[in-house]
């Protein structure tokens, strides 16, 4: 299922990633589970629980075709979402960049509310490709092993792929959340 699709791949993040090269990718890690996660609390100053909760079904409605098939965990009075979503991944898959690979970037994405903040967490990521899957952690670090660094160009086509993808996922929900559902009048 095509759920978000995104276009400009232009941002990076600030921690790293490594694989067993020398060669770096940047991507932020967590320290216990080793797996890439994004995460943050973000303030939303006057918004109720429940209110957050309600801008987040409405980001999901908006954001995915059919939102009832990525909501894993619905829990309105714990103030939590869970949800498993798919994305096209571009990546070109020869040295020469003619060739783009035709992948699925799943993910993850936990969302908490409570009274004027809610918390994000981004994670699990699987590369798809047909019928092969593979963690996003194990794909770059056996990109990163092959000899003679052939495969770090395309270790960090993923690592920018999915930092792109992160931040303006992240940034939509931010975007939705801070706006009421409804206040123009109706």
């Amino acid at each position: 299922m095509k759920s978000f699709l995104i276009a400009p791949w232009l941002l990076f993040s600030s921690f790293s990633l490594y694989a067993q090269s020398t060669i770096e990718t940047t991507l932020p890690v967590d320290t216990e589970t080793k797996r890439v996660t994004y995460t943050g609390v973000v303030a939303v100053k006057g918004v109720t629980q429940n209110e957050l909760y309600t801008r987040a079904k409405l980001w999901l409605g908006l954001t995915f075709d059919d939102a009832k098939d990525v909501i894993k965990v619905d829990e309105k009075d714990a103030g939590l979402i869970v949800i498993r979503g798919y994305s096209d991944l571009p990546i070109q898959s020869s040295m020469t960049g003619l060739m783009p690979a035709n992948m699925e970037l799943g993910y993850t994405m936990t969302l908490n509310f409570k009274d004027e903040r809610y918390k994000y967490t981004l994670t699990n990521y699987q590369l798809v490709s047909g019928a092969i899957s593979s963690t996003l952690e194990k794909e770059i670090s056996t990109q990163l092993s092959k000899p003679k660094n052939k495969g770090v160009i395309i270790a960090k086509q993923y690592a920018k792929s999915v930092d792109t993808f992160a931040r303006l996922l992240t940034e939509s929900v931010d975007a939705t959340l801070h706006k009421p559902v409804s206040g123009d009048g109706w």
